[in-house]
């Protein structure tokens, strides 16, 4: 290490620390075994959409067709696991439970 990678390393380490300690708080909120991989708090989430919401859109004369059918897929993605790309695959995130993740490999 007399190359002048100490700092590179110290810095390496300390990084792991912090990362450790973000990971460790977003634990705080999760079942102790729950295999996390993106910080539930900054999970991605789905606007929910109620079926008053679709029927009154659907009915509407002053929407057009492309806001009726993105209001339409949002309805129907709205229980679907989301899906986030993570170092080289995808975690899927429960759309109810940010703490249910589950990596998949590509």
């Amino acid at each position: 290490m007399g190359d002048g990678s100490l700092p590179y390393a110290f810095a390496a380490a300390v990084g792991m620390m912090i990362a450790d300690g973000c990971l460790q708080c977003a634990r705080a909120q999760c079942a102790p075994d729950a295999q996390i991989f993106i910080d539930p708090r900054l999970a991605p989430h789905r606007v929910p959409v109620t079926r008053e919401q679709v029927v009154n859109t659907l009915a509407s004369q002053r929407l057009s067709p492309e806001v009726k059918k993105r209001v339409m897929e949002n309805y129907y993605a709205q229980d679907q696991p989301i899906e986030v790309p993570f170092r080289g695959g995808t975690v899927l995130i429960h759309p109810h439970d940010p703490c249910v993740q589950q990596y998949i490999e590509r």
